[in-house]
């Protein structure tokens, strides 16, 4: 598996609530509140150089409505060990980017049951061609840390709500649903799966 590329002297690493990581120059900062939205983890950060918002979850925009436009470069690449996309052009055609842009998007996970995608995609806005530059280091930076898990229930991927996690176990299913609250209970039961 790739390692995430060393971080040029005078950055940091960010790290985006327990999801993942990424190097940065020190004068980056939180722009917006990063939280959970419906179905993802979501946020902005800004500095000197470039704005960049991400996008954790389900519904992640893959970058195909820039990928094949004049003007816009893709590239496939690997990043923290993931088959990975990365497309840059003029900024006049994304929210908010008025020079340059560049935007990442990769499947982080595949839930080999269900075959639903859990997605990332992180988009940056830059004055210069320099500032680009920084933000496909930051791209290459990225390393995931842990699980998004999206609750069936609601939506949200938030602790303490229902999630189901399936697993296989020798030749049947389990499944385990959690949920959290002050009167919070859990409840294991063996699903035959039916091949034995």
């Amino acid at each position: 598996m790739e390692r995430p590329s060393p971080a040029p002297p005078g950055w940091k690493t960010i790290t985006a609530g327990t999801f993942f990581s990424f190097s940065a120059p020190d004068d980056t900062t939180a722009f917006s509140d990063v939280g959970m939205t419906f179905d993802s983890f979501a946020g902005m950060f800004h500095n000197s150089q470039f704005v960049l918002n991400f996008d954790y979850g389900l519904h992640s925009n893959d970058l195909s409505g820039q990928q094949n436009k004049s003007g816009y470069i893709s590239e496939q690449t690997e990043i923290d060990g993931r088959k990975a996309l990365i497309v840059t052009g003029p900024g006049g055609e994304m929210d908010g980017c008025r020079d340059y842009m560049s935007g990442v998007y990769l499947v982080v996970e595949r839930n080999w049951w269900t075959g639903r995608e859990t997605r990332f995609n992180m988009i940056g806005c830059a004055r210069t061609v320099q500032g680009l530059e920084m933000l496909h280091q930051v791209f290459h930076s990225l390393h995931f840390l842990a699980r998004l898990v999206i609750s069936r229930a609601s939506g949200l991927p938030a602790p303490g709500r229902l999630e189901i996690e399936m697993n296989l176990v020798s030749i049947h299913r389990k499944v385990v649903a959690v949920s959290g609250g002050r009167n919070g209970f859990q409840v294991g039961h063996p699903v035959d799966s039916g091949l034995s």
